[in-house]
C-alpha cells in the first residue's frame, strides 16, 4: 500500500466530500511503516484513520466498533486479499461498512472475484482520501 504525502481536500470530486471527511476508517497492512503513513495521510485530510497490522486486530476493532470503511492491502503475507476479504465478510455477514481492497495494479491481480463479496471495491495505489471519496461515492 503507497499513500501520498500530502492530500489535498479541496481537490475532491465525489458528491458526499463532506461525509466522506467525517468517516471512521480502519487501515490494515501488516507493513507498518506503510500503515501508519496511510493512516496519518488520511487523517490530514480530515479523516479518522486508525491503523491494525493484522486480521486477528480487524476482527477485534470490528467486534467493538464497525467503521465506515476498512481498507485492506492486498499483500498481505500468509493470506492472499481475496481470503482475507471472504473471512472478513463471514465474520460481518450484515456489515455496514464498505471494504476497500488496495493494489498496485488491479489489471494484474486477477480482481474478480471481488464482484462477489457485496460492497467490496477497488481502491489502487496509492492510497488517498480522494480515492476513498470517489469509492464511497459509488457505495
Amino acid at each position: 500500500m503507497e499513500f501520498e504525502d500530502l492530500v489535498k481536500p479541496d481537490t475532491f470530486t465525489a458528491s458526499s466530500d463532506a461525509d466522506v471527511l467525517r468517516l471512521n476508517v480502519l487501515v490494515l497492512d501488516y507493513v507498518g511503516q506503510t500503515r501508519h503513513a496511510t493512516c496519518e495521510a488520511l487523517a490530514k485530510a480530515g479523516l479518522n484513520a486508525s491503523p491494525v497490522e493484522s486480521l486477528e486486530m480487524a476482527l477485534d476493532a470490528l467486534r467493538r466498533q464497525e467503521p465506515d470503511a476498512l481498507i485492506i492491502s492486498i499483500d498481505t503475507p500468509g493470506l492472499d486479499g481475496h481470503a482475507l476479504c471472504e473471512a472478513i465478510h463471514r465474520a460481518n455477514p450484515s456489515r455496514s461498512f464498505s471494504i476497500f481492497v488496495d493494489t498496485r495494479s488491479p489489471a494484474q491481480d486477477g480482481l474478480e472475484w471481488t464482484e462477489t463479496i457485496p460492497d467490496l471495491h477497488v481502491i489502487e495505489d496509492p492510497v488517498t482520501a480522494q480515492k476513498l471519496a470517489q469509492g464511497m461515492a459509488k457505495a
